[in-house]
């Protein structure tokens, strides 16, 4: 069996430990199996901040990027610490392009070429589409029509992915609400991601002792989202649960 330990240090007068880069990368992809953003707000593209024109401004933050040039190649941790401007090519004589805005990895030892400087380009769609490069990260698509000047928020369509990572868990046990005239109330999860999982169960309260409340997950069109998720509560009698009614109950998210 192939054993790989990192940063071991050697001893006084030992053999010096080296280390590749593949060796780090395969660290960060542990850390984040699936490639995406490191933050909400991270590599967000929108309009030129100084002024609307054919370009877009990609926001400062921090991605991990699959290196998928190689077999085995691991993920890049990469970071941009300010906003950077991306041109966008000029509106062709007629019908429309979407151009793709992506964070790419140059990389000499895994794309065989010599460019190391990485971050937001533009992959222009010459009229048959534009597809993500290797090593590299969609952050946004930019439709452009005949005859446009500048490109404004409206033109863009975000398409970022938040990077999944060693799945985390947030809870509160003993969780104390007042049901809303639908029976139901709105928990605010504070994950900062869609939850993979949602627990919840019956610690105690409603309707006075007298009657058992159930908790059901209750879906719509936006929760679970982000930062809530919405449980409505059952009596054992199949009625919805009384509004104004307190009740308390466990909950965990994970991702």
């Amino acid at each position: 069996m192939t054993n790989t330990t990192r940063w071991l240090q050697a001893p006084t007068g030992g053999t010096v430990q080296t280390y590749t880069g593949v060796m780090d990368r395969l660290l960060i992809a542990s850390i984040w199996p699936t490639e995406g953003i490191l933050g909400l707000t991270h590599l967000k593209v929108s309009q030129r901040g100084a002024g609307a024109n054919m370009s877009v401004d990609v926001s400062s933050g921090s991605a991990a990027i699959t290196n998928d040039r190689v077999s085995n190649g691991g993920s890049y941790h990469t970071n941009e610490s300010a906003t950077v401007n991306v041109a966008i090519p000029a509106a062709p004589p007629s019908g429309s392009r979407t151009h793709l805005i992506v964070e790419q990895i140059n990389d000499p030892q895994s794309d065989g070429g010599t460019n190391y400087v990485s971050g937001p380009i533009c992959v222009a769609d010459t009229g048959s589409g534009a597809t993500v490069p290797q090593s590299a990260l969609l952050l946004a698509q930019v439709a452009v029509v005949a005859g446009q000047a500048t490109v404004v928020n409206a033109n863009i369509t975000d398409k970022r992915a938040l990077a999944s990572n060693i799945p985390q868990s947030l809870g509160q046990m003993g969780y104390s609400a007042t049901l809303s005239g639908a029976g139901r109330v709105t928990v605010t999860h504070g994950l900062g991601s869609i939850p993979s999982n949602v627990l919840f169960s019956m610690a105690g309260g409603g309707n006075g002792g007298g009657e058992t409340y159930f908790p059901n997950m209750f879906f719509n069109s936006s929760t679970p989202d982000a930062s809530t998720f919405i449980l409505e509560f059952i009596k054992t009698d199949g009625t919805t649960g009384a509004g104004g009614q307190a009740v308390v109950f466990n909950w965990q998210v994970t991702r």
